[in-house]
């Protein structure tokens, strides 16, 4: 896609808020495996167990950690499947993997 396409002004609104005057609200369309981890990250930010989370147009699901043994003040975590950087895919989380691997208590 070209830098200055409808989509892209788009997807810079809603990652930004874009227009406060308008009062319209929009989502990325999700699957139904990745809207039910969507719907886990709400559960967790509203329990307080995880600081934000976040979602982009290609479906990707962050989520910011918050402080705890091992881990490091707001570091960004994906759960959903991506490829590190020796090419190993790393599969996309289950919410009960999301709860043993990231919140688990030591």
């Amino acid at each position: 896609r070209s830098p200055k396409t409808q989509w892209k002004n788009l997807v810079a609104a809603m990652k930004s808020g874009g227009d406060t005057g308008v009062n319209l609200y929009c989502n990325f369309n999700l699957t139904r495996q990745r809207m039910a981890l969507l719907q886990h990250a709400r559960s967790l930010k509203r329990a307080g167990k995880i600081q934000q989370f976040k979602t982009d147009e290609n479906g990707t699901i962050l989520l910011r950690l918050n402080s705890g043994e091992g881990k490091v003040y707001g570091v960004w975590v994906r759960i959903t499947h991506y490829y590190t950087t020796a090419g190993t895919m790393i599969s996309t989380y289950t919410p009960q993997e999301i709860d043993d691997s990231f919140l688990q208590q030591k």
